[in-house]
């Protein structure tokens, strides 16, 4: 908010207007700088100045937004929000308030009725069943409640939170709900019943916070026919068995205006995903995200099965643009990973369904867990346009946060014969690390790094020397981007053992003198393809530049290039000949 407020007043500026005496200001000034601010911040600086402020802050141009958190005391609550909300009703635009005080209870939930004409967003954190029924139950009189997110203090039973859907559905204006809770217990209780015309929902956007089958999902979207956006929190194995299961949860349902679908936890076996999935038609869907959750000795690694998740996509979900798949894998070691072992099963997402759509396979190996993904192509550092995708990009491996052990090395080599890499990004490495993962991948492309330390280049053995020529023949890389440069020597390693390299990015260049980290570079690349040079430089400006190819002319650096700057970024272009 304060950044929102600072923007704010360096319009002011730029229009002129001096804001030293508000006096000055006019009444639609202050309506725009109080847009910015909460309603006790208003209260608390406005109301007792003089009759102009008062009138002002009874206006019906003025919106109340009352926000409320841990950080908010008491004194303040019951001096500024009070008042506010006795006198102000009609005026107030939205309600954020963590409960986590009986006395902002009787200060403020229960107060909420018809006067309330403007409100149209409404948050509350942290409030028990009781005094949620009891919020619900006064909302029905809202005629603007466009809004509503409840995240209770503790968990539910099953029970009580399918009452508190039914309340929830039964706003009329309702367009966006989202319930965040716990369950207490895992009994098998009787599900929402299926509903009827009078009861259906006009909510297009819907967040269930609590674990839930999809049996018991299934109900809940009868009352929801306009439902445009779903986000389940976490979905777990069916609790009623096939012969169980009310035959009128089986019966398929058309929600024909969700386009964009989230599973941000699944737990469940993916026969009983797709099953559900396939009778839940959704004709128009064009996103879909779901994390896979790996659990052992579960055959998860079977839930991210590629030839499974085409079928199912291809059949049902024609309309599908975004597909963000993914599998985190814990507690891998040198001696095992699920995800990896056979290799096949991940080669599959190179099957032309996957290509065609441009959904890419994605490793990032952490310290604790691997996580395997698949989500569209985004354009690249190394891009300046998205028109046609390097194929031997489509695998992007993640190194993340490694010490790069002897049993990681012997991991990594499981990793390689997936497939060919062609891009790499990775932490902070040595030097000899570096030599040892470049020498596994002889068709790296493109190479980001963190940060890179030479401290070690001059003790490298005879072997590690070997291997270095070995590579600097051998490597295809063409594009690196270092994100911290520590030290020249950095550089020049990258341009002596990548001979192939023609874009280089340098994030930072420290507090090395431009000039001289400039002048050592071009000097380098005299015979070298490097075409496009990009580092970043935040005080730069035109006349930086100026200066710069001042000195590039008169030194006679360079021939045939051009230079710019683009936002925080010296870039340096040229044609090279051989």
């Amino acid at each position: 908010m304060k950044k929102s407020f600072d923007s704010f007043c360096m319009k002011l500026a730029e229009n002129g207007r001096s804001i030293s005496t508000i006096e000055n200001l006019s009444n639609e000034c202050f309506y725009e700088i109080f847009d910015y601010l909460a309603g006790c911040e208003i209260y608390e600086a406005f109301s007792n100045l003089n009759f102009r402020f008062q009138q002002i802050l009874r206006s019906c141009s003025l919106a109340y937004k009352i926000i409320s958190n841990e950080s908010t005391s008491y004194e303040m609550f019951t001096k500024s929000y009070r008042q506010i909300m006795r006198h102000h009703q009609s005026q107030i635009l939205s309600i954020h308030i963590d409960v986590n005080d009986s006395q902002y209870l009787t200060a403020s939930l229960f107060i909420v009725n018809s006067q309330y004409i403007r409100l149209e967003s409404l948050v509350f954190y942290t409030i028990e069943a009781d005094p949620l029924y009891r919020l619900l139950q006064n909302l029905r009189e809202l005629p603007r409640l466009f809004s509503l997110k409840i995240d209770t203090q503790s968990s539910l039973t099953l029970k009580q939170i399918n009452y508190a859907y039914q309340l929830a559905f039964a706003l009329p204006k309702l367009n966006s709900f989202e319930f965040d809770t716990g369950i207490h217990d895992n009994r098998k209780v009787r599900l929402l019943s299926i509903s009827t015309p009078k009861q259906m929902s006009g909510i297009t956007r819907l967040f269930m916070g609590q674990s839930c089958s999809f049996q018991e999902v299934y109900p809940f979207l009868t009352y929801t026919p306009k439902l445009r956006r779903l986000i389940l929190a976490y979905v777990v194995d069916d609790q009623l068995d096939a012969e169980e299961e009310n035959v009128e949860y089986t019966v398929p349902i058309i929600l024909k205006n969700l386009t964009h679908l989230v599973i941000e936890r699944c737990e469940t076996k993916f026969d009983a995903l797709r099953l559900h999935l396939e009778r839940i038609r959704l004709p128009e869907l064009r996103f879909f995200r779901c994390k896979i959750d790996y659990i052992p000795d579960f055959h998860g690694v079977t839930r991210f099965d590629a030839d499974q998740w085409a079928s199912l996509i291809e059949k049902h979900f024609p309309q599908l643009k975004i597909c963000h798949l993914t599998y985190p894998e814990w507690n891998f070691n040198s001696n095992g990973c699920e995800i990896l072992e056979g290799n096949i099963q991940l080669n599959r997402f190179y099957a032309p369904f996957w290509v065609q759509r441009q959904w890419i396979l994605n490793i990032v190996v952490n310290k604790r867990n691997i996580v395997v993904s698949i989500y569209p192509y985004k354009k690249q550092w190394y891009e300046l346009t998205l028109d046609d995708i390097d194929n031997n990009l489509t695998l992007r491996l993640m190194l993340k946060n490694q010490l790069y052990s002897d049993d990681f090395l012997t991991f990594f080599r499981k990793i390689v014969g997936i497939r060919e890499i062609g891009y790499l990004e990775i932490d902070y490495i040595t030097i000899e690390k570096l030599i040892q993962i470049l020498n596994l991948l002889p068709k790296l492309i493109a190479l980001k790094i963190s940060s890179l330390s030479t401290t070690q280049a001059k003790s490298l053995s005879n072997d590690e020397l070997e291997i270095l020529k070995k590579i600097s023949k051998e490597n295809q890389i063409t594009k690196i981007y270092l994100e911290q440069m520590n030290h020249i020597e950095e550089i020049c390693f990258l341009l002596t053992y990548c001979p192939q390299m023609t874009y280089l990015k340098i994030g930072t260049i420290g507090s090395l003198d431009i000039d001289l980290f400039l002048r050592i570079i071009l000097l380098k690349i005299s015979d070298h393809p490097l075409q496009f040079l990009s580092f970043a430089m935040p005080l730069a400006d035109d006349e930086t530049v100026k200066q710069l190819q001042t000195m590039i002319d008169f030194e006679k650096l360079l021939f045939d290039y051009t230079i710019s700057r683009h936002m925080t970024d010296i870039i340096l272009k040229r044609k090279y000949n051989r």
